[in-house]
């Protein structure tokens, strides 16, 4: 950006020597127009690029919190599928403990991740 402004300028200090002064400030006039816009344009990238990552970072988070809830409720499953489970033992079969002899999980019908189920 820079570069631009400096090329810019020598072009002008050139148009200076060479034009009338109604002239220069037309060309003048026309290269503020020019590069207002692109400048406006430059802020509102960057903004935009923020908006972007804010929203990808919310989205993410929501992401890992579903992720961490599935992986709650399929633990909790997978308890109750082992108290009910029968394992054949070869000689015998056995069953699990059954659901009511099982330490039952902090409230079942709650959303809210348990605290460490012992």
């Amino acid at each position: 950006m820079r570069e631009l402004f400096a090329l810019i300028l020598e072009k002008l200090t050139r148009e200076l020597a060479e034009s009338s002064p109604l002239d220069f400030l037309v060309k003048l006039l026309a290269a503020l127009i020019i590069l207002l816009p692109l400048y406006l344009a430059r802020n509102l990238l960057v903004r935009l690029w923020h908006w972007l990552l804010l929203c990808v970072n919310a989205w993410w988070h929501s992401q890992k919190q579903l992720l961490t809830k599935i992986a709650d409720l399929e633990a909790r499953l997978r308890r109750g599928l082992e108290a009910v489970e029968r394992a054949d033992h070869g000689t015998h079969q056995s069953e699990g403990k059954g659901l009511w002899l099982t330490k039952p999980v902090e409230p079942p019908w709650s959303d809210q991740v348990p605290s460490q189920v012992g």
